[in-house]
């Protein structure tokens, strides 16, 4: 699968935020904000995790959005992408597109 969108998880320290985790969103852009939307959490910058959608072009990387979540929520947000992720890839798209 082409690496285009991704999620970089991050939690807040006393100096600023550390990215701890990578998501692999694949390519399709009107998939990957869809599935975005569907995050629980807030968009407003409050708690001490961030998920932030980002896409690559051309060795740069651009941040699209940014969800805010509790550790229940960023649970239910890393099954939630990882059952979409795998309906849309295997089950949608097909094996082979």
């Amino acid at each position: 699968m082409e690496e285009r969108f991704y999620i970089d998880v991050h939690f807040k320290v006393a100096k600023g935020w550390i990215a701890y985790a990578k998501i692999n969103l694949g390519y399709d852009q009107a998939f990957v904000h869809s599935l975005f939307d569907m995050l629980a959490g807030r968009t407003l910058p409050e708690g001490f995790l961030r998920m932030n959608l980002m896409e690559t072009k051309d060795d740069f990387a651009f941040l699209h959005q940014s969800m805010y979540c509790t550790l229940p929520q960023l649970a239910e947000n890393c099954m939630l992408v990882t059952k979409e992720v795998f309906r849309f890839y295997n089950l949608d798209k097909g094996i082979l597109d």
